[in-house]
């Protein structure tokens, strides 16, 4: 119990399984960087419920989530979310959500391990990238953590079959936030990365 490596090996067989039952590849680049040795803050695009297979048939080791206090009550994935050592936040809360990022960079720093976030906060529905909110990124800064993007291209398909087959995903080069004064600049140049990637991505 509360062993990130539960969500790793679950989240590999079971999601790497859904994406053949989908007909899905993911035609990945820079794979290798997860599973680097640093700890970080990695980050992804949020785009709907489909998000669980791409980002969990490769999600990283020794990675915890933030999510919602109703993940809880869902079930089978919110068991494996409980066992995996994930936090959960109330955004509606804000003392308890200064807590729960409190609570966050203590498990970085003193079990280090790496922290996964949808800083959009919410899903774009294929509207492209949306605005990132800083929770993540202010983690990154006070842990002296990287940043790693973990980018999928648009998967826009209709009820029965997705429109290419292929999800194109990059993980980024490891960025360094070192000052709040620059973190605005910070946040738009990793938020640049993820957009040159969809726009250029080669099946789009």
């Amino acid at each position: 119990p509360n062993h990130p490596l539960n969500a790793y090996l679950v989240t590999h067989h079971i999601c790497g399984f859904g994406l053949k039952i989908l007909g899905i590849t993911v035609d990945a680049e820079n794979i290798e960087d997860l599973y680097a040795d640093t700890p970080c803050v990695y980050v992804g695009n949020h785009q709907n419920v489909y998000d669980v297979f791409v980002y969990g048939s490769i999600f990283p080791k020794y990675a915890f989530v933030i999510g919602k206090k109703s993940l809880k009550w869902v079930p089978f994935f919110g068991w494996v979310y409980a066992l995996s050592g994930n936090l959960y936040i109330d955004r509606k809360d804000r003392n308890s959500a200064i807590s729960t990022m409190t609570a966050t960079e203590e498990v970085i720093r003193n079990n280090n391990k790496s922290l996964f976030v949808f800083p959009e906060g919410t899903r774009s529905r294929g509207k492209g990238i949306g605005p990132f909110k800083k929770g993540a990124f202010h983690v990154a800064l006070n842990t002296k953590r990287p940043v790693v993007g973990m980018v999928a291209t648009k998967y826009d398909f209709n009820l029965n079959k997705w429109k290419s087959g292929t999800v194109g995903f990059k993980v980024l080069k490891p960025y360094y936030i070192t000052s709040t004064e620059t973190l605005d600049a910070d946040i738009e140049n990793i938020h640049r990365g993820f957009v040159d990637f969809q726009s250029s991505y080669k099946n789009l």
